[in-house]
């Protein structure tokens, strides 16, 4: 994972710094570092990639929710 895989993640969970911090449980300026490459990310990565996976997994459940609703109508 780089610098660019983390600011993608976070933009594509439309969050901000702050935000995104907060679900990692690191400070805005630490994140701030990661994503200038002037932090290593390698003691982020799990818990980057755990709190992204249950982003896409409940982003799949609503979804799908959305899906069956249409389908009722």
């Amino acid at each position: 994972m780089t610098q660019f895989d983390v600011r993608k993640i976070r933009w594509q969970m439309d969050l901000s710094q702050v935000r995104f911090a907060e679900e990692l449980g690191i400070t805005q300026p630490t994140l701030c570092k990661i994503e200038k490459g002037d932090c290593a990310i390698e003691k982020y990565e799990d818990k980057i990639k755990k709190v992204f996976s249950s982003w896409k997994e409940n982003k799949i459940k609503t979804l799908e929710q959305e899906i069956e609703y249409i389908k009722s109508l």
